[in-house]
């Protein structure tokens, strides 16, 4: 499985799906029906795009969506954005702020995170094979990149500058 097969699941997923929260579950299933392989290797992909995504502007992106992002929920919210697409993900991947454009941050809790795309293929793994050994089985995947925050000082009263429409749109400080 390639980057752009990854996708393509996503897309095919988010499609059959009535909002991203169904995305996990659709996904998991369409990996139980391939080669144990392609689960392993769906979760290096998964990877890849959270580090892609492991950027100071889209967590100050989250804090305004969410009003709050520790570790857990930046992660969280990563899943979320790489589950609406990579279209999506592209754009804010270059300007965090574009995602004021959706219409629907549902997610966990009724907010932009998506905690369950981290186990989909762990949850594909255990239904196929019937273990749950994935941690074990999976080649290690390096560790977190560290991350600078340069622009962003953590302060709220700077979240408007970084992204203004999600800021007017949310109409909040974290």
């Amino acid at each position: 499985m390639n980057e752009d097969k990854f996708w393509e699941l996503i897309a095919s997923s988010l499609q059959a799906a009535p909002d991203v929260t169904e995305v996990p579950t659709r996904l998991s299933k369409m990996l139980v029906s391939m080669p144990t392989e392609n689960i392993f290797l769906f979760a290096h992909e998964f990877d890849r795009a959270c580090r892609r995504a492991y950027d100071w502007r889209l967590w100050a992106a989250a804090t305004v969506i969410c009003g709050y992002c520790s570790n857990d929920v930046f992660s969280d919210f990563r899943s979320w954005l790489i589950a609406h697409g990579r279209s999506v993900f592209d754009r804010a991947i270059i300007d965090p702020d574009s995602l004021a454009a959706l219409n629907d941050f549902h997610g966990d809790d009724g907010e932009g995170c998506l905690g369950t795309f981290a186990s989909v293929a762990f949850d594909a793994y255990e239904a196929k094979t019937g273990r749950t050994d994935f941690w074990e089985q999976i080649p290690s995947l390096p560790p977190s990149p560290l991350m600078h925050r340069d622009a962003w000082d953590g302060k709220p009263e700077t979240l408007e500058q970084i992204v203004p429409r999600l800021f007017a749109k949310f109409g909040r400080k974290a």
